[in-house]
């Protein structure tokens, strides 16, 4: 045995020292598996932030191009619509141009009759003769201005005037013809012009239409691309708080890496000095595994020899268990012998009250042979008087020695039975029960004291027999109450003065009592109701000797707890009160009070000053039980049963 407790505290040993250590290197190994990850985290972020940064300035040039083609998009976008407004402005012109050239033409009634009758006219004429004349004109023009000049003749002015009708004529047909010609040529040209400017103004139309429409794109691609710029920017915001909170993190990380640094340090002289301790530890647990090994052989032959002497006092008890068992039986006997006893005492009460009175009536007779033996002066007759008185009073004190002896023979017997049944047991101590020589020293000493007790009473009694012969049973009584053990409260007992009990109190805490009841057995009972002899009986029976029935880890019965919640939870707590002694001093009225007070032992107990636990005071009325024979007492209090005897 000693040796495998030697080997269980050895390995515990070791397995603790290998478990620090393990404990110490895998916090190590921790630690620098957290260092490398955050070394490997801070690298990542360092590559993510210059790709970032890079990004960031690819998405700057990009934007800085955007806004580039965004500005022209928009010059050529006003560009455009500048020479649709004036394209727009010229064709209106040339379309009222149009309008009014058409209503000058066609609208005006006199021109069109001064063409008919023109035209009339001058197709009358040859058409070679006004070839002819027109082709000449300037000559005979200038003839005729050259005639008209020289001659002064009425054929001259007859010519003249038909000269002048010619020329009106021809001048008129000329007109005419050069306003047909420019008439159609101004049509054709018109009608060309108009073309041209319809296929100008479709081809413009189209053009700006196509403008318009990718002016429409590049607003689109502007916005778009204002969206990506925003988005842009709002990334770059991101990302400038991340780099923020990067630097932030890098910071925390360099100081926890310096925290941890200057933890690991601390653990590795932290090791050293437990590896230290550990070794001076196992040193002194050596030393005192090795003394312990010696208490356990000394330990161990002293158990033996206990042992054996423990067999031995069993082999004894068991002897005096049979001796007992003879000494019942010879009580029994005895008791039949103490009746017939009586029988003879009463007898011999009898005689010895004859006895008295014959001795009462002797001393009589003394009295007066002496007053005669006074008066006689004849000695001869006195002496023979004398000596009859005396015979008698011998005979008379036989007998009473007799009865006396006979009675103390009694008594011896009683007394050799008395001393075998008190004479002590050997000691015997088990090691497994905490017995001890000083409780057997206590026990013998006590049944020693109980002996010399029951022997002063019996030397008392043998002294006052010679006077007074109580009766056999009265002795055996005595005999019997001096032998059993006095119980307060019983008989003839119960004027006499309590034994002092010492206090025991139990006290059981929840993981050592029963567990509560899952589910209630019945409903609630409202005791506010019920009548008091209902409630006496609730209260006297005692709820601990049967099962635990309580819902609530406060109370053991069910109808503990319905007490509680019926009357006493809603009970009210008169405030606590108590006494200033050093305020009673002060009064020359109560000077006594506080001596008597400490003389029943109250003064502490009236001056002690606290607050009730209301709840705690509430569960004691609920839960409390006191033994029929007023002994103990058991409660529950805030889940745990307390029993106490005093």
């Amino acid at each position: 045995m000693s040796q495998q407790h030697d080997s269980d505290a050895l390995a515990k040993i070791d397995s603790c020292s290998d478990e620090g250590s393990v404990r110490n290197t895998e916090e190590i190994l921790s630690l620098q598996l957290e260092l490398d990850m955050l070394k490997t985290i801070l690298m990542e972020e360092v590559k993510a932030r210059a790709e970032a940064e890079d990004r960031a300035a690819a998405l700057g040039d990009e934007l800085k191009a955007a806004n580039f083609h965004v500005l022209e998009a928009c010059r050529q976008k006003e560009a455009t619509e500048k020479d649709m407004e004036t394209v727009e402005s010229n064709l209106i012109d040339v379309i009222k141009e149009l309008n009014e050239l058409q209503k000058n033409n066609f609208q005006s009634p006199v021109f069109p009759k001064k063409m008919d009758m023109e035209t009339s006219r001058l197709n009358s004429a040859p058409d070679t003769h006004c070839r002819n004349e027109y082709v000449p004109y300037e000559d005979p023009k200038m003839q005729t201005l050259k005639c008209l000049d020289s001659e002064d003749s009425p054929l001259g002015t007859k010519l003249k005037r038909m000269q002048a009708s010619l020329e009106k004529a021809r001048n008129f047909n000329t007109r005419y013809q050069q306003d047909q010609a420019s008439r159609g040529c101004a049509e054709q040209e018109n009608d060309e012009v108009c073309r041209e400017v319809i296929l100008s103004l479709t081809e413009q139309l189209f053009s700006v239409q196509l403008q318009l429409n990718a002016s429409k794109k590049n607003e689109l691609l502007a916005r778009q691309n204002l969206d990506e710029i925003r988005r842009i920017e709002f990334l770059l915001d991101e990302s400038i708080e991340a780099l923020v909170q990067k630097e932030v993190l890098e910071q925390n990380y360099v100081s926890l890496l310096r925290g941890m640094e200057e933890e690991i340090c601390q653990l590795k002289s932290q090791l050293n000095q437990s590896d230290r301790c550990y070794e001076v530890r196992l040193k002194e647990l050596e030393i005192k595994m090795q003394e312990l090994k010696v208490e356990a052989s000394a330990s161990l032959a002293s158990w033996n020899k206990e042992r054996e002497i423990a067999e031995q006092r069993k082999a004894y008890v068991e002897q005096k268990n049979e001796e007992v068992k003879i000494l019942e039986l010879s009580n029994e006997d005895l008791k039949v012998d103490v009746c017939e006893y009586e029988k003879k005492v009463n007898i011999m009460k009898e005689e010895a009250e004859h006895q008295r009175r014959q001795q009462g009536k002797i001393e009589v007779e003394l009295q007066n042979v002496r007053q005669q033996l006074r008066a006689v002066t004849s000695s001869g007759k006195a002496g023979s008087f004398l000596e009859d008185g005396i015979v008698d009073l011998a005979d008379a004190t036989r007998f009473q020695s007799d009865m006396n002896s006979e009675l103390s023979g009694a008594q011896e017997g009683r007394i050799f039975q008395r001393e075998v049944s008190v004479e002590p047991a050997p000691q015997v101590e088990h090691p497994n029960e905490p017995f001890s020589n000083e409780y057997m020293q206590e026990v013998d000493q006590s049944d020693v004291e109980m002996e010399k007790a029951q022997s002063s009473d019996m030397d008392y009694w043998s002294e006052n027999s010679k006077f007074e012969h109580p009766s056999a049973c009265e002795e055996l009584e005595q005999i019997s109450a001096s032998k059993q053990p006095v119980l307060f409260g019983s008989g003839a007992c119960s004027d006499q003065s309590l034994p002092a009990v010492e206090s025991v109190i139990e006290v059981l805490k929840v993981n050592e009592l029963p567990p509560v009841a899952p589910v209630r057995p019945n409903d609630p009972v409202n005791y506010m109701r019920a009548p008091s002899d209902e409630l006496k009986r609730l209260r006297s029976r005692n709820h601990y000797e049967g099962h635990r029935t309580a819902t609530d880890r406060r109370f053991w019965s069910i109808e503990q707890q319905d007490l509680y919640t019926s009357i006493y939870s809603r009970a009210k707590l008169f405030d606590m009160k108590w006494i200033d002694w050093e305020h009673i001093d002060s009064i020359d009225q109560f000077a006594c009070v506080r001596e008597q007070c400490a003389h029943l032992g109250l003064e502490q107990i009236m001056s002690y000053h606290c607050d009730w636990n209301s709840e705690l005071i509430k569960q004691f009325y609920s839960t409390v039980h006191i033994s029929a024979d007023k002994s103990s007492m058991t409660w529950m209090a805030d889940g745990r049963r307390i029993t106490t005897n005093k």
